[in-house]
């Protein structure tokens, strides 16, 4: 049996969005395979979304599996019910362990720089010749523009556009969808805005700095407002680490570039050399989007 999987700390709209097509790839091309999304759902999925009949387990009861991983390739923040020797595919499009997997699963390992995992799910699935269900198209749609800030964020490829555009003939939802899910979203968000936070906060261990990032990031329409309110709330998630090096970032979408918040004097001074950050006191901007897998990776290439 292959199991479908990802992280388990979080489950957002790129994971979910695989998860769930690829688990319908494989059982429509005779490969019996259940996903297992361990993870809460985080705020990317919105009220009305998650009234989408869309299945999968939170627990996996003990049995002889093979392992498929989407959206995720650090090993570290791979499900722990997962046995590593047992991955026989990874599809994710963050950076940083391409040649750890290559060297360990071959082929098996897809791992390319596109704006979506979406993206390749969906390439599987015409490669296949699979058809897949409406959910499923709807969720990949979604997760597209999503994550590419609806087309705006560097990261985005023209196969990310061309899966868009193949997807938009097929979807079942409103012509102005991309304007409504962010409007679901943002209202989300502000109904409760320390839930949101605590389900988007990723720890990472970068091997050029003595010491892990703590990084917040919410996508919101007008993120400006979101850090003018609850600051405080962004703070106390954050902090609640124990860690110093924590920044939260977040895309606003309506005026095409980032706020940021932080409170550590060396964080400001490696923002603005990085991402080209102004900060006035512990808010910054930046002059067009950036993804946080945008930042890491320029924290990663640091020198």
């Amino acid at each position: 049996m292959l199991v479908v999987t990802s992280g388990d700390v979080y489950t957002d709209l790129d994971v979910l969005a695989c998860a769930i097509a690829y688990g319908e790839i494989l059982n429509k091309t005779h490969r019996p395979a259940l996903v297992y999304l361990p993870g809460p759902l985080n705020e990317s999925i919105t009220s009305s979304m998650r009234n989408w009949d869309f299945k999968y387990q939170t627990k996996l009861e003990p049995g002889d599996y093979q392992y498929v991983i989407v959206d995720v390739s650090d090993p570290d923040h791979i499900s722990r019910v997962v046995d590593p020797t047992k991955i026989s595919k990874i599809y994710d499009h963050h950076f940083g362990h391409e040649d750890y997997w290559r060297s360990r699963i071959g082929d098996g390992a897809h791992i390319e720089p596109v704006g979506a995992c979406a993206t390749l799910i969906w390439e599987e699935a015409v490669k296949k010749g699979a058809t897949l269900s409406q959910i499923s198209v709807n969720l990949l749609y979604t997760a597209i523009f999503s994550n590419t800030l609806n087309f705006n964020a560097s990261v985005t490829h023209d196969r990310d556009k061309r899966a868009f555009a193949q997807l938009g003939k097929l979807v079942d939802l409103p012509p102005n969808w991309p304007e409504i899910y962010y409007s679901e979203l943002e209202a989300d968000v502000f109904a409760n805005p320390s839930e949101a936070i605590v389900k988007d906060i990723k720890t990472t261990v970068l091997s050029k700095f003595p010491h892990p990032f703590i990084i917040g990031q919410l996508e919101l329409w007008n993120s400006q407002k979101f850090l003018v309110n609850h600051m405080g709330t962004i703070k106390e998630a954050l902090q609640a680490h124990g860690n110093p090096y924590w920044f939260f970032t977040s895309p606003s979408i309506s005026d095409g570039h980032n706020y940021l918040y932080t409170e550590n004097p060396g964080l400001k001074d490696l923002l603005t050399r990085l991402i080209g950050a102004k900060f006035t006191g512990d808010l910054g901007t930046t002059d067009k989007l950036y993804l946080r897998k945008e930042i890491l990776k320029k924290l990663q290439e640091y020198k």
